[in-house]
């Protein structure tokens, strides 16, 4: 047997006549920037190494650093 809840007049709450208020603490432009900062550069350097390592597939340090970037930019 199922019990249904009974229907009321205001079906979502008392609402008010007062519009809501504004958030007390509004986000600073450049905290947004400094949050973005460190993975737009980890992505940068992980293109640079890419280009690096077409330009000489056999060099085993730009190979690491490259494996090095990409862990870090998943992780």
């Amino acid at each position: 047997m199922h019990h249904f809840r009974a229907a009321s007049s205001k079906p979502y709450g008392p609402r008010s006549s007062k519009p809501a208020a504004p958030p007390t603490t509004t986000p600073k432009p450049l905290a947004a920037c400094a949050r973005n900062r460190i993975p737009r550069e980890q992505l940068a350097r992980f293109r640079a190494l890419r280009r690096r390592l077409l330009a000489a597939p056999d060099d085993s340090r730009l190979q690491a650093g490259l494996e090095d970037a990409a862990y870090t930019l998943c992780g």
